[in-house]
């Protein structure tokens, strides 16, 4: 079982790499779209400027040369847009070719305005400054060479815009130049940093918990191997234990409290036997893909009528929300103990009522527990639903119940959120990918919610 237990922790710990890679390639992702649209602004605005030149200055410029090749970035922006529908992943290198791609058409255009007279020769800063903001220092080395090329090429190669005699219009022209030029550089860089800082912030944000969650499974891992062997421990015990009980119940077959006692006790030795099974169980089978599915109504009653058997002075009402037949949702043996945990600690708290709310829509399905406890305080709340991390009085909580319930519904695609409300009391709310017909219709593939650790932040362990 540990073997199992071991492969099934590296097979995660391989899922987080595999996260890890795809962030990524999601920050390249977020960069090329911010290029395609600041592609769109560059094509506009080589348009109308070729245009203002021509027509508004009177300056002789290959209108059909620089009209086809404004063109052609066009078409090759509108091919690029196309891409970024398509499920291969972008990578880096592709980003620094799309950026060569801009580099080449701008040399094309200078050389037919004047080389590197032309005012508007400082553009090459903006592909250089987006590379060295979202690319590695090889492909930003490859890039600034690049643009010292082309611009080397610029002084010997151009096609001049005045002739002799036409200093004064060429001054001119150089200042309106240099200052739309400075404008619209400092504009356009200005809005990609800030949208390339918006992104990594957001892919550490995501990084930190993917090493979160792999560091909460590991404890897990630990936790449940020991667990399983204080089980195997704990068999023995509790067979003898079985058969005394069993001999107090013939014994006590005339004396009414004493059977009642004698049978009470039989009942809660059978849940402690289950719970050693499913703890075993879950060793064995809580790094497997397979999920069983059940409806949701079903599965949240059987989870309830748990908890009662458990705690006999416990009140919990179910209310269906949803509209319609419930919907099916995958679930594994720790989603179960995780959801018992939520309904543990409401019942810690407010055993005399307990609300399970049951809600659906399209995509997703909502389990929600709620109780007339204190609520969550605010002086506590960055803290609890961390490991070890516990409200309760000592020797009552570990603080493994939230990280539990968390870990476990990360792992199916789903979320976790706690919070206060308004009338008193707290509530944890549990969302679930639907695994039946309507949910796939509306949603081509399962994806977790990462960011549900960041909401997760209040709450009882």
């Amino acid at each position: 079982m540990n073997a199992g237990v071991i492969s099934g922790f590296g097979a995660a710990v391989r899922d987080d790499l595999d996260r890890s890679r795809g962030f990524v390639q999601g920050a390249s992702l977020h960069n090329l779209q911010q290029l395609v649209v600041m592609r769109n602004i560059a094509v506009v605005a080589q348009a109308l400027t070729v245009l203002v030149v021509s027509r508004g200055m009177d300056i002789d410029l290959p209108l059909g040369a620089m009209g086809t090749i404004i063109a052609l970035l066009a078409l090759f922006n509108f091919a690029t847009w196309r891409r970024l529908g398509l499920p291969r992943p972008v990578t880096e290198l592709e980003l620094m070719l799309q950026l060569l791609v801009d580099v080449a058409a701008l040399s094309l255009l200078l050389a037919l305005a004047g080389g590197a007279t032309n005012p508007f020769v400082g553009m090459y800063l903006l592909p250089l400054t987006i590379t060295a903001a979202s690319l590695p220092w090889a492909y930003t080395w490859i890039v600034a060479l690049a643009t010292l090329g082309c611009y080397s090429l610029l002084v010997l190669f151009f096609r001049p815009l005045f002739g002799p005699g036409e200093e004064a219009r060429y001054v001119h022209l150089l200042v309106s130049g240099m200052w739309v030029n400075y404008a619209i550089t400092a504009g356009m860089i200005a809005h990609f940093v800030v949208q390339v800082s918006i992104g990594m912030r957001r892919s550490q944000q995501q990084t930190c918990v993917a090493r979160e969650r792999e560091l909460c499974e590991e404890h897990l891992v630990r936790i449940g191997t020991l667990a399983a062997g204080a089980a195997h421990e704990l068999a023995r015990p509790l067979a003898s234990m079985a058969v005394l009980i069993s001999d107090l119940q013939a014994a006590s077959k005339d004396r009414a409290d004493m059977k009642g006692l004698a049978d009470l006790a039989a009942d809660q030795l059978k849940h402690c036997q289950t719970t050693l099974g499913e703890l075993l169980s879950y060793g064995k089978h809580s790094f497997e893909s397979e999920l069983t599915v059940q409806s949701l109504d079903a599965y949240v009653r059987s989870c309830v009528d748990t908890l009662r058997a458990r705690r006999r002075d416990v009140h919990v009402a179910i209310r269906v929300a949803g509209l319609g037949a419930a919907p099916s949702i995958g679930h594994d043996l720790a989603l179960r103990q995780g959801l018992l945990n939520l309904l543990g600690n409401a019942a810690d708290v407010s055993h005399d009522w307990i609300e399970v709310k049951l809600d659906w829509d399209a995509e997703h399905a909502h389990i929600e527990v709620c109780d007339r406890g204190p609520g969550f305080a605010p002086s506590v709340q960055q803290q609890i639903g961390r490991m070890f991390f516990t409200t309760k009085r000592d020797g009552l909580g570990n603080g493994l119940g939230l990280c539990l319930a968390r870990t476990a519904v990360l792992r199916l695609g789903g979320s976790l959120d706690l919070f206060n409300l308004p009338d008193g009391g707290a509530c944890a709310r549990v969302t679930l990918p639907r695994a039946d017909d309507a949910a796939s219709q509306a949603r081509p593939g399962r994806g977790g919610s990462l960011d549900a650790v960041g909401r997760a932040s209040g709450g009882r362990a």
